[in-house]
C-alpha cells in the first residue's frame, strides 16, 4: 500500500468511527481517543525524524566540499614543506662542500685548469633556483 492509499483508508476509518461514535461505550471511546493520539504522536515523531535526517544529510553533503578542501590544503602544505625542507638540506650539503673546498689547500694549478672552471660554472648554475 502506498501513502495515498493509506491516507484514504485512514480517512474512511476516521469517518466511520466519527459517525458511530455516539453508539460506543465511553471506555471504548476513551481507548480509541488515546490510541488516536498515540498514532498522531508517532506520525509527528516520524515526520520530525525525517526532517532531522534531511537536515543532517544536507549538512553532511555541504560539509563534503569543506573536507575535500581541508585535505587538499593539508596535502599541498605537506608537499610545499617537503620541497622547502629538501631545499634546505641541499643548501646545507652545498655549504659543507663549499666549506671543505675553501678550507682545503688547493694547488695553484687547479685555478688555471679549464675543467675546474667549467665544474664551478655547472655547480653554480645548478645550485641557483
Amino acid at each position: 500500500m502506498n501513502d495515498t492509499e493509506e491516507h484514504q483508508v485512514a480517512n474512511l476509518l476516521r469517518q466511520g468511527l466519527n459517525e458511530s461514535l455516539d453508539k460506543l461505550p465511553n471506555d471504548v471511546v476513551f481507548g480509541l481517543r488515546q490510541s488516536r493520539l498515540m498514532a498522531l504522536d508517532n506520525y509527528r515523531n516520524r515526520i520530525e525524524g525525517q526532517k532531522m535526517r534531511g537536515i543532517a544529510q544536507v549538512l553532511a553533503v555541504s560539509g563534503y566540499p569543506v573536507r575535500i578542501l581541508a585535505i587538499t590544503v593539508a596535502l599541498s602544505l605537506g608537499a610545499a614543506g617537503t620541497y622547502y625542507w629538501n631545499q634546505f638540506q641541499q643548501a646545507a650539503e652545498n655549504e659543507e662542500i663549499d666549506s671543505a673546498l675553501l678550507s682545503d689547500e688547493l694547488p695553484t694549478e687547479i685555478f688555471t685548469d679549464s675543467g675546474f672552471h667549467s665544474w664551478l660554472e655547472r655547480s653554480r648554475s645548478s645550485s641557483l633556483p
